[in-house]
């Protein structure tokens, strides 16, 4: 079942059409899947995002997320309530100076009733390992811990689905992992996920890839199908994952030794086809 279904989405800021950042997009996303949209910067995927969670008018196309038309402006809320979105900067989403209040801002917006609001503080602080954070000011955590305090105040309303727009790009190696993480345990917890980012590794253990390039969709498919494609990602401006160069690499400098149609995605599967 699709939660979310496009078809023919266009739009511009300055409503020129000319202009258009996002020109004629359709596509689908499947309930409890996990889609990875990918696209150098200025190749219309965070647009895209922002019309699923209502952050953008849709100059022309169709859009429904769980089954709401999201081109009915008095839909807002109820799209806002259904996708969840987490941005780049988690210090640009805190409004509040102790860590369960930011939890629970989102709540009290949705007129979640007072009882039922500390209960979903303590699920989404301990979901995000942050439990006992509860009395610190957002702004004394580090990198992660303040993404991951920013996943728990969208994760407490229960959303269907959670966007996660370019947000590991800000954080320190460390910090990006544990986010990660959480976006994977939270997938197989049966949240539909969908990931807009320009790190390759990032769309990896994706169900689906979508490649962006000057608002449309070039490409989309599996990982091993999207991300090995040379011709394709050569015309999107995008760097394969290390692992899928080394191995075209070996390929180029020992011809007959490994098979041209197998490389590899990750630094495990590398190993793998190199121990064969």
């Amino acid at each position: 079942m699709d939660v979310i279904a496009a078809e023919n989405i266009s739009f511009s800021y300055d409503g020129d059409e000319s202009n258009r950042v996002l020109d004629d997009v359709s596509l689908s996303v499947q309930r409890g899947s996990f889609l990875a949209v990918i696209g150098t910067n200025g190749s219309g995927k965070s647009t895209l995002a922002r019309h699923f969670n209502a952050l953008l008018p849709i100059n022309s196309g169709s859009l429904r997320i769980a089954g709401i038309d999201a081109t009915n402006p008095t839909q807002v809320w109820n799209v806002r309530k259904t996708c969840g979105m987490i941005f780049q900067n988690p210090n640009n989403q805190f409004v509040s100076s102790l860590v369960r209040e930011e939890v629970a801002f989102g709540l009290q917006n949705f007129d979640f009733p007072d009882n039922e609001i500390s209960v979903r503080i303590h699920k989404a602080l301990e979901i995000v390992h942050l439990e006992n954070y509860e009395d610190r000011d957002p702004h004394s955590l580090s990198g992660g811990q303040k993404q991951r305090l920013a996943i728990a105040s969208v994760y407490a309303v229960k959303p269907d689905i959670l966007i996660f727009d370019e947000a590991t790009s800000m954080l320190d190696p460390e910090g990006r992992q544990e986010v990660l993480s959480l976006i994977h345990e939270l997938h197989q917890q049966g949240y539909t996920i969908i990931m807009i980012t320009h790190y390759i590794e990032e769309a990896v253990n994706a169900d689906q890839v979508i490649v962006m390039s000057a608002g449309k969709i070039l490409a989309e498919g599996s990982p091993e199908t999207i991300l090995t494609d040379r011709t394709l990602l050569s015309q999107a401006h995008l760097v394969p994952p290390l692992a899928t160069r080394l191995y075209w690499y070996l390929v180029e400098q020992f011809p007959g030794r490994f098979p041209e149609y197998s490389a590899p995605l990750t630094n495990e599967g590398l190993a793998q086809l190199l121990c064969q």
